[in-house]
C-alpha cells in the first residue's frame, strides 16, 4: 500500500499507526527497502507507561523519519488543543510540517486550540483496500500530505469538539491550522472588555426601547 502512495509523488507520508514492539522484527532486506526508507515517509514513534521511548522498527529514533504519535485530551478526554513539549524527541507532525513547508516548522508552544475544520470525513478519506486494489484515480495523492491510520480501530479514535474522530484525522486539521494559520485565537484581555462593553450598550438600548408595561 505504501509503494503505492508513493508512486503518485506525495509531498509527505506520515503513518500514524505504531509499527514497533508490536510487530515481529522485519528481515533486514526488508527494512533496507527503498519504499521504508523513503525520506518522504515520517514513522510514528509513541511512549510506555513509564515514559520510555518505543522506537519504530523503521526509522533509528532520532532520524528525521520519526516523531511520537501523542495527543493529549483535556481532563474530560476531550482533544482540544494540539500540546507537545518537544521533548524528548519531535512530533511526526513537526517532522511533516519540516519537510513540506520548512518556513513553518516552528509549532506553537502554548497548547494552541484546535480550529475543527468540520466532522470526520472532512478531509478526503480512501480506505487501504481501496489502494491495494488499484482503486484510486491517479494523481490522488500527489502533492498531497497523506495520514495513515485506522478508521475504527481501538485505539485510534479520540473524542473531539465535533464528535469522534480517527487519530488519522485530527493529526489532518492540526497540519492544516498549522500550515494555514487556522489556529483558534483567544480574544486580548482589551478585546474582551471592550465585547462585554458593546454587549453591556446593546442590552441597555434594548431595555430602555422595550415597551414598558
Amino acid at each position: 500500500m505504501l509503494g503505492k502512495i508513493l508512486r503518485q509523488s506525495p509531498r509527505a507520508v506520515g503513518v500514524g499507526i505504531y509499527f514497533g514492539e508490536n510487530i515481529a522484527r522485519p528481515a533486514d532486506a526488508v527494512l533496507q527497502s527503498p519504499i521504508l526508507t523513503n525520506k518522504k515517509v515520517i514513522w510514528s514513534t509513541q511512549l510506555d507507561g513509564e515514559g520510555r521511548i518505543l522506537t519504530s522498527r523503521f526509522a533509528r529514533t532520532y532520524s528525521r523519519q520519526a516523531g511520537m504519535n501523542e495527543l493529549t485530551p483535556d481532563r474530560d478526554g476531550i482533544i482540544r488543543r494540539y500540546s507537545y513539549s518537544g521533548e524528548p524527541i519531535p512530533h511526526m507532525l513537526s517532522q511533516i510540517i519540516k519537510l513540506t513547508n520548512p518556513e513553518k516548522a516552528q509549532m506553537p508552544s502554548h497548547s494552541p486550540l484546535i480550529n475543527y475544520r468540520g466532522p470526520t470525513r472532512t478531509f478526503n478519506t480512501i480506505t487501504g483496500e481501496k489502494i491495494i486494489n488499484g482503486r484510486v484515480p491517479d494523481g490522488f495523492f500527489k502533492d498531497k500530505i497523506v495520514v495513515i491510520g485506522g478508521l475504527d480501530s481501538e485505539g485510534q479514535t479520540y473524542q473531539t469538539p465535533v464528535g469522534p474522530m480517527p487519530r488519522a484525522e485530527i493529526f489532518a486539521n492540526i497540519l492544516d491550522n498549522q500550515i494555514h494559520g487556522r489556529w483558534t485565537k483567544k480574544l486580548s484581555f482589551t478585546q474582551s472588555l471592550l465585547l462585554i462593553l458593546i454587549f453591556v450598550i446593546f442590552a441597555a438600548l434594548i431595555t430602555s426601547f422595550y415597551p414598558q408595561t
